[in-house]
């Protein structure tokens, strides 16, 4: 990377420390402000119900989310409390093939 010309001839960083730092520095200032807006999303131990039944209790940012993976459970900060969102979970394991069942579909 060239810096300047002196004399005809060109400078150049060579050393890793004095561009790689501040490369560092720039990423995390840019991860900070991220986690800043858009939150972090926890993740509840199976051992506990509720993230209420935690000891400490979890706290988060207003908006910040918590997901129970094993039950889908879901849960986001509001008002200094977790209120329970839903279960956020896919379909599921498709059932085997069974001829005998009839599948139709409606259009509206």
């Amino acid at each position: 990377m060239a810096l300047s010309r002196t004399n005809g001839r060109c400078l150049t960083q060579r050393s890793p420390p004095r561009f790689v730092g501040g490369q560092t520095g720039a990423d995390l200032t840019t991860l900070l402000s991220t986690l800043k807006r858009k939150g972090l999303l926890w993740y509840l131990d199976t051992a506990y119900i509720e993230p209420d039944d935690t000891a400490p209790p979890l706290t988060a940012d207003e908006g910040q989310g918590i997901l129970q993976i094993a039950s889908g459970k879901l849960w986001v900060m509001q008002g200094s409390a977790w209120t329970f969102v839903g279960i956020q979970r896919g379909l599921g394991v498709a059932a085997p093939w069974d001829s005998g069942t009839t599948l139709t579909t409606s259009f509206r």
